[in-house]
């Protein structure tokens, strides 16, 4: 079973577009000092499941992930930051990610500038919410 930190990183990378490869720029809830320009998703908690009695297959669990992209180009940071965000908002249909269905994505603001580093990379985040059918 796959975390949804990791198939969110997964689905940035291979259907939207964003990034070369997972886990050398598409990276799942650390953000290394290289590369520069880069993709980071973390998982940080969430609102309980809903769920049936007992071990109910159809339990859907609810988690919160924060996007985050790294650049040295600050536009860039951003453009590729917005269209992260704007893929995931204009979902309109359950979606399956290395065999887990998520139910929906729900950004939680637009992305904003997080930091400028002492190296002149600027990073842009947003936080969302997703729900997926228990695995």
């Amino acid at each position: 079973m796959s975390s949804s930190a990791y198939d969110l990183a997964y689905y940035i990378r291979n259907t939207i577009g964003k990034g070369t490869v997972l886990g050398t720029d598409v990276m799942v809830n650390y953000m290394p000092d290289s590369p520069d320009n880069c993709i980071a998703v973390y998982q940080y908690g969430g609102d309980p499941s809903n769920r049936g009695m007992g071990a109910d297959t159809g339990a859907l669990e609810n988690y919160a992930l924060q996007v985050g992209v790294r650049n040295t180009n600050p536009e860039t940071a951003e453009s590729t930051c917005y269209d992260i965000y704007t893929a995931l908002d204009e979902m309109s249909a359950n979606i399956e990610i290395n065999s887990t269905t998520y139910t929906w994505f729900h950004p939680l603001q637009p992305p904003f500038l997080l930091e400028r580093d002492s190296l002149s990379r600027t990073t842009y985040v947003f936080n969302l919410e997703c729900q997926r059918v228990r695995p």
